[in-house]
Parts: structure tokens; C-alpha cells; sequence
């Protein structure tokens, strides 16, 4: 299988090593022949080298999935296989927390005996509202929990909600941040983000938008970071894909290339989009 990659280098002012992140995200996992699509992610990483994995949300097509036993035991050693690579880090997305029912409905569902298990595998660290740091970078995680339903489904991501539910965890693990540390921020959904929320923190990567739901071959060709069709932004929204700069701070955005697995079985699908990885090269100052 062969992915779409996009690459991005990222200076930042602060006094750390090169620094090789490889994001990916909205894996959408939920069937038996996505097991191809891991097997691929697992190649794809012997072939590289990374110092840390993020991964930002729904992995799951939706919390039932892991009702399968199969099929969570598979999830269970793919991420055991990533953590044997480097730290791995993930948060929970929208379709991680709820179920889509037989007539369309979603439903608050409760995944959180699957993803504190994550915590025995070496390695791998599920970031619900916490920080861990690995040498001179911290890396934080929101997790919306039991509020997932009331924010994605009841009242659609709105600025009152984002302000009321997810503002005061972003600044809640601020407090965590040194000055000496570059701060990573996970969020799924980077809806409502504005420079102050996140001035604290050196790079937010979040997922959700899908970058845009913009072809590869027209995402190589068109500049900024305007897509198609993003969840909640409707059509061309603005802040879709790439990377984004809020003023003369280092603070970014750097939505990943859906893995679209749950229609990837589809042949014009198959043609415009591949499944795709982001790595990120994070480098100080010259100065330094």
C-alpha cells in the first residue's frame, strides 16, 4: 500500500535537538480488512526513523468496535508494535467516545477501560487531560470524556461549549509548561482555536478536519490551508489542512491526511486519495 506523505519543518525558539515526529490520525477502525491498512502503517515505519509517534483521534469508527474481540486484540498489539518504535502517544477522538446506531443516531459510548489499558503497554501513553514528558519535550493530550456527546453531537462544536468544556483543559495543562521544554499540544478537533487558547503551547497538532477532503494531487498543487469539506466548517473551509501560524507566536496546526479506511475500499476513493502520514522535523534556532 502507498501512502500519501506530507512533510513539514517546523523551526521553533527553543534549545531542543532535531526533533522527527511522525502524526497520524483518524484511522476510523472497524472492520477486518483494515488490518491491511495497520500492517501497512507498520512497514511504512521500519522503512523510517522517528523519535516520537502522535496520534490524535478516532481511531475507532466508533466505541463499539472494540466489542469485537478480534479485532481489539489486533488493536492492542499494532500499538504495542508502535510503542517497540518510539514513545507513542494518542488521545481520543468524537468516534472513539460514541456510537453510530443502526438508524444514525449517536450515542455517548464508554471506551475507557479499552484506552487505560494502553497504559501496561511499554511505551505507549494515552493522554487523557495529562502531560508526559520525554526528555526535553512535554507532551499534553485533551480528552473530552464524558463530554463528548453533550460537545460533538449536542451542541456541534460550538464556541460556547468549546469555551465551557474545552478552553479550561487546554489551560489547565498549561500550567504544566517549562519554558526550558518544547510543549506539545494533542487535540482532536482544532475547531475554535484561536492564538490566545493556545499561546502557551509550542505545536498543537490535531486531526478531525481531514485535510479538508481535498484530493492528493490538488493538495500538492494548491497552496494554504483552505480545503473542500470539513466536519463543521461546511464547505472550503479556511483552516483545513497544513500548517498554521497564529501571528508572530510558534504555535501551529498541523492537521494530518485522513486515513480513510472506511471507504477505502472504494475504487474512485482508492484513485484521488491514499491513505496518508504526516513527518514532522522540528528544529531550533541556528543560534543554538
Amino acid at each position: 500500500m502507498e501512502f500519501y506523505i506530507k512533510r513539514y519543518i517546523l523551526n521553533v525558539n527553543k534549545n531542543v535537538k532535531n526533533i522527527k515526529i511522525m502524526h497520524i490520525s483518524d484511522l476510523h477502525f472497524h472492520k477486518r480488512k483494515d488490518i491491511k491498512l495497520l500492517k501497512a502503517i507498520a512497514n511504512q515505519l521500519k522503512e523510517i526513523t522517528v523519535d516520537i509517534i502522535c496520534f490524535t483521534g478516532d481511531l475507532l469508527e466508533k466505541g463499539t468496535v472494540i466489542e469485537d474481540l478480534v479485532l481489539k486484540e489486533i488493536l492492542l498489539e499494532w500499538l504495542t508494535f508502535l510503542g517497540t518504535i518510539c514513545p507513542t502517544y494518542i488521545i481520543r477522538g468524537n468516534h472513539d467516545l460514541l456510537d453510530n446506531t443502526k438508524n444514525n443516531t449517536w450515542l455517548y459510548y464508554h471506551t475507557d477501560d479499552f484506552f487505560q489499558q494502553l497504559q501496561y503497554i511499554p511505551n505507549v501513553f494515552f493522554l487523557n487531560n495529562k502531560s508526559v514528558r520525554q526528555e526535553n519535550i512535554l507532551i499534553s493530550g485533551i480528552d473530552l470524556g464524558d463530554d463528548a456527546f453533550e460537545f460533538y453531537v449536542g451542541n456541534f462544536e460550538s464556541k460556547e461549549k468549546f469555551m465551557e468544556i474545552v478552553e479550561p483543559k487546554i489551560k489547565d495543562l498549561a500550567k504544566d509548561i517549562d519554558s526550558n521544554l518544547l510543549h506539545l499540544l494533542l487535540i482532536h478537533s482544532p475547531r475554535n482555536l484561536d492564538k490566545e487558547v493556545v499561546k502557551d503551547y509550542d505545536i498543537v497538532l490535531s486531526g478531525h478536519m481531514h485535510n479538508g477532503a481535498l484530493p492528493n494531487f490538488l493538495d500538492k498543487i494548491l497552496p494554504g490551508n483552505m480545503g473542500i469539506l470539513a466536519p463543521g466548517k461546511g464547505y472550503f473551509p479556511k483552516e483545513a489542512r497544513g500548517v498554521i501560524q497564529y501571528g508572530k507566536s510558534i504555535n501551529y496546526i498541523a492537521p494530518p491526511l485522513v486515513i480513510l479506511s472506511k471507504y477505502y475500499d472504494k475504487k474512485l476513493i482508492k484513485t484521488l486519495y491514499r491513505p496518508g502520514i504526516s513527518y514532522i522535523n522540528v528544529n531550533p534556532p541556528s543560534n543554538f
